[in-house]
């Protein structure tokens, strides 16, 4: 709270944590929440399919921070429908373009890497490290390279399976990938479509924003289940046989990921109204 004081700003941006809200309210600052979390996303998938009572209270606890702040953004992953009344939705953020990005044949050569690999971004769930072991354990049976990213464990490396904690340069891996086996993640989801990859996704169990991602893009993409055992290796087979479908309707894509920008793009507007206000 020091800090914030010392600082004075015009606005206070958070996304699910409640901190954000309390400091503003205590400094009589607006709050504008930025978080992936759709209500109406929710509100469609619970026509025809049941929520875990984990996920119900998740989604009655961001909705209550919703509530509570001056403005909520979220970002969307296929682009924009429609805006409702209470919440302003942007395109979805990513971190560079490809084409911001070497060619491919440059980013291969500096690699080293003699094919295009299927890259698993796992971050730092216990979830995610218990995929990239499932993976770890069918990779030999596979004619493919997995490059796995994230984890504070190491993974045993073998002849079509590495593992790498960070990679300050993951996009350009990202860029030559063949496809990605991927969690629920909003930027990791927005960062493929952007690269137009097939993706297999494993939502974090019991995670309502990472559910409604996923569901978000079931015409898309594929929906893991099994993330362990025979279960994990028939769903991985299947994956790989339908790449070529995938990318078919990945390139049929046409989206925007100028997000960022239309977030950043609304705080200059709400600073500049408040300024106007003060005036």
């Amino acid at each position: 709270m020091r800090e914030i004081r010392k600082f004075n700003p015009d606005l206070i941006v958070s996304d699910f944590e409640p901190a954000g809200i309390t400091a503003a309210k205590l400094l009589g600052k607006k709050c504008i929440v930025i978080f992936g979390y759709n209500p109406e996303l929710l509100k469609e998938y619970t026509k025809t399919n049941k929520l875990s009572k984990k996920c119900w209270f998740e989604a009655r606890y961001f909705e209550s921070l919703y509530d509570k702040a001056d403005f909520v953004i979220i970002p969307t992953l296929l682009g924009l429908k429609r805006q409702e009344i209470l919440y302003h939705y942007v395109n979805p953020v990513i971190r560079k373009e490809p084409a911001d990005l070497a060619s491919n044949k440059t980013i291969m050569t500096r690699l080293k890497l003699k094919k295009e690999p299927i890259v698993v971004m796992l971050g730092g769930s216990d979830f995610g490290l218990k995929l990239a072991k499932g993976i770890s354990k069918i990779a030999h049976k596979l004619n493919e390279q997995f490059i796995v990213f994230g984890s504070h464990k190491q993974l045993p490396a073998s002849k079509n399976f590495k593992h790498k904690r960070f990679a300050p340069d993951f996009l350009d891996y990202l860029k030559v990938s063949k496809a990605v086996i991927t969690l629920g993640g909003q930027k990791m989801l927005s960062e493929c479509l952007a690269f137009k990859k097939p993706m297999l996704v494993f939502p974090i169990q019991d995670h309502v924003e990472q559910l409604m991602n996923a569901y978000s893009l079931r015409s898309v993409a594929v929906v893991g289940n099994k993330s362990t055992g025979s279960g994990l290796e028939k769903e991985v087979r299947l994956f790989i046989k339908n790449i070529p479908k995938l990318k078919e309707k990945m390139d049929s894509l046409d989206l925007n990921f100028n997000g960022a920008e239309q977030i950043a793009q609304v705080l200059i507007d709400l600073s500049s109204s408040k300024r106007s206000a003060k005036k």
